[in-house]
């Protein structure tokens, strides 16, 4: 249920964010909150973000159980720039740092962490942070304290925790204890995902991360009712050692975070936000700097209104990071650029909301941020970065990739979603590395229902708990099963049907390599009852790599396919009501055309059916599609999302929509104006028309009645 508080409710926000140490008496010095609050709203923001506190750990407000910054020692500027937000009816979110603090780092060193190697967190100088444990019950009712403080004392609408994860794997004997009462071992200090050991430890530190987010919330709750909390998700889509859980979102009243990622991040943050956070809008922040360690240089006034305007279209709130300077004074083109963009986006508020429109599921499973390839790394020798390095997500942004590129209605879904599967058409499990039984039964009893199911590599062979099977879990439902992994540089798709054959023409075979870290690669396998729609060929000398002394190579610089087996590859199978492709390799993962090519063949094999909408137009251009029933439409968003700017027009860009079920189409219009577009109507009730021409973002509004 979405929380309409003045904050939540602000599609444009702003943080002013001040990380500023006070050992030097001119730093904050010229900070002038009335001045911040008005310079802020100037902005164009509807919505602010202050900070309360920082990764510093010193207070900007008098505080009673920390320590203030000096330069606010006396004064309380929390109270005047909340109380201006307040005046000028702009929502007000208090921003607290947990897990990373300096100040509570020195002043108490047994809350520190106690890590098992050097923390990193991409360009971050984490050399000036000081990390706290969270399960240090000190440390944990000293952010409880601080947290009472703001929330009894400050009329906020929101409350943010940042850094709400693991900076690295934490060996402090509180760590030790937890470990060891809750899963009957001490800490394993050897990375191993098929010891039931360190898999429970693993799970015991989601839960704790978990468990003092939702402590939070609670907390937050209690103290003054009405205020929304969420925490920092941006790690959400890393690897394991940051320990943020889809399950912690019950932590959270909405989901939100600071992306530095792209648009390939921006592309699936967003997709997996919207179907899993517990209330809307999401929220996608990024800095207006280049990103956070570069004060100086600005992201283009185009990029912003493009990343802007990613989060319109998917019906999110977008909130601009300007980090002010250490004497306390804004940039101002920072501000004067956010406003210029928010300008523009504002124009579109009215029409955002409702369901998504979305036939093809692709499912993000949180028990497969990881890689296998870890194992018998031991805890001192592993890298606790905060990458998407593991094979899943390689597979999950490939399938995103190529189903946005193809204009196809997808979203992406999690574990928390597993009661809703059968409002998709098509599942697509991209290399799913580990899965649970309420998992497994839940995708057999989708497609045995009638569901359509695509299924790559790995996926159902090993257990969350740490067991690696002798077969897939869903062998049944596949049609086939495993017998192997390949464990050469590459290996062959060799077309056995026309669907496989017209899906690559003119190329012969489809190449699958085997990437460094098996972040792409391939199983073998063996067929049960399935139609097979590709066999296995592979390169002469398999499994050898060949070198200057052997004849394992028949190619110098490559390895064409030689040894044409009758062994599958890719295999389709009918199960109860459903359907389902298995591919042995991860196709989905693959950059190349033929890649891209067959893997929408195989998922438009599966469909069999028109989709929700269809668009022709270019590949950079995402389409979202939003069902609103109380206002009885459906929003069609066009985001012309180039990489380079300035960003080239588009020209007559022709689509379909298909009806919600009972309604057919009456008025076409473009938002914001309400401009009226012609379209004509199918004989099955679809709309057609085309749109004459897309800059850098449109939004049409199809009416319906009944």
């Amino acid at each position: 249920m979405t929380i309409g508080n003045p904050y939540q409710k602000a599609l444009r926000r702003l943080l002013i964010d001040m990380h500023i140490p006070d050992w030097d008496e001119k730093f904050l010095q010229k900070f002038d909150p009335a001045r911040m609050a008005n310079e802020a709203i100037a902005s164009g923001a509807n919505g602010v973000m202050i900070y309360f506190q920082s990764h510093v750990g010193l207070c900007n407000w008098p505080t009673k159980s920390g320590v203030q910054h000096k330069s606010f020692a006396g004064s309380d500027p929390m109270a005047i720039l909340v109380g201006t937000l307040k005046q000028a009816d702009i929502g007000v979110c208090a921003y607290y740092s947990t897990m990373f603090n300096t100040w509570a780092s020195n002043a108490h060193p047994d809350w520190k962490i106690k890590p098992a190697t050097p923390p990193t967190m991409g360009p971050l100088p984490m050399s000036r942070y000081g990390l706290c444990c969270p399960n240090h019950p000190k440390y944990r009712a000293f952010v409880r304290e601080q947290a009472t403080e703001i929330a009894t004392n400050y009329p906020i609408d929101t409350f943010f925790f940042d850094m709400m994860w693991w900076p690295a794997i934490c060996l402090c004997d509180h760590c030790q204890s937890r470990c060891k009462s809750e899963t009957g071992t001490a800490i394993p200090m050897i990375i191993d995902w098929n010891d039931p050991a360190w898999c429970a430890f693993q799970q015991a530190r989601e839960n704790w991360i978990t468990e003092f987010a939702t402590e939070l919330k609670e907390l937050v709750h209690k103290v003054r009712p009405g205020t929304s909390v969420y925490h920092n998700f941006a790690l959400a889509m890393s690897n394991w050692s940051k320990g943020v859980s889809f399950a912690s979102v019950q932590g959270h009243d909405f989901l939100g975070g600071d992306f530095y990622g792209g648009r390939d991040e921006q592309l699936v943050i967003s997709k997996l936000m919207l179907n899993l956070s517990p209330g809307r809008p999401t929220e996608f922040m990024t800095t207006i700097a280049r990103n956070l360690v570069d004060h100086e240089q600005l992201q283009s006034e185009d990029t912003l209104k493009t990343q802007v305007f990613g989060a319109i279209g998917a019906s999110s709130a977008f909130l601009m990071i300007a980090a002010v300077d250490p004497d306390g004074q804004n940039n101002p083109e920072m501000l004067e650029r956010s406003h210029r963009v928010f300008e523009q986006t504002k124009l579109f508020e009215p029409f955002i909301g409702g369901q998504p429109i979305e036939d093809i599921g692709v499912y993000f499973s949180d028990d497969s941020k990881m890689n296998f390839a870890d194992n018998g790394t031991p805890l001192t020798d592993m890298d606790c970065g905060a990458g998407t390095d593991y094979p899943h997500f390689e597979a999950i942004k490939g399938a995103c990739n190529k189903l946005s590129a193809a204009h196809l209605p997808f979203g992406v879904l999690t574990r928390q979603k597993l009661d809703t599967l059968d409002q998709y058409k098509v599942i697509v499990l991209p290399n799913v590395l580990r899965m649970d039984e309420v998992e497994i039964d839940a995708f057999r009893r989708y497609v045995n229902r009638g569901g359509n199911l695509y299924a790559s590599r790995l996926t159902s062979l090993n257990m969350t708990h740490g067991t690696r099977n002798p077969d897939f879990a869903l062998a049944d439902v596949f049609g086939c099963h495993f017998t192997s992994e390949a464990n050469s540089r590459l290996v062959y798709c060799r077309p056995a049907s026309d669907l496989v054959h017209q899906s690559l023409a003119p190329e012969r075979f489809l190449g699958h390599r085997n990437a460094p870290r098996a972040m792409m690669g391939a199983v073998r396998m063996q067929n049960g009852t399935a139609d097979i729609l590709a066999n296995l060929s592979l390169p002469y000398g398999y499994p050898h790599d060949g070198t200057t002394t052997d004849q394992n190579w028949s190619s110098i610089h490559s390895d064409p396919p030689w040894e044409h087996l009758s062994e599958p590859s890719i295999v389709t199978h009918k199960y109860g009501k459903g359907r389902v492709v298995f591919c042995a390799v991860d196709i989905e993962a693959g950059q190349s055309d033929g890649c891209t090519n067959l893997f929408l063949g195989l998922v438009g094999h599966l469909l069999d059916q028109p989709t929700s909408f269809v668009v022709k137009t270019h590949p950079a251009v995402w389409i979202n599609a939003f069902w609103q029933p109380e206002n009885d439409r459906v929003t069609l968003n066009f985001l012309n999302y180039q990489l380079e700017t300035p960003i080239i027009p588009l020209h007559d860009i022709s689509f379909e929509l298909a009806p919600p079920a009972g309604k057919r189409f009456v008025a076409l219009h473009r938002a914001p104006d309400m401009e009226p577009l012609p379209f004509e109507l199918q004989p099955d009730g679809r709309l057609s028309a085309i749109l004459p021409k897309l800059e850098d973002f449109s939004m049409l509004i199809a009416e319906v009645k009944t």
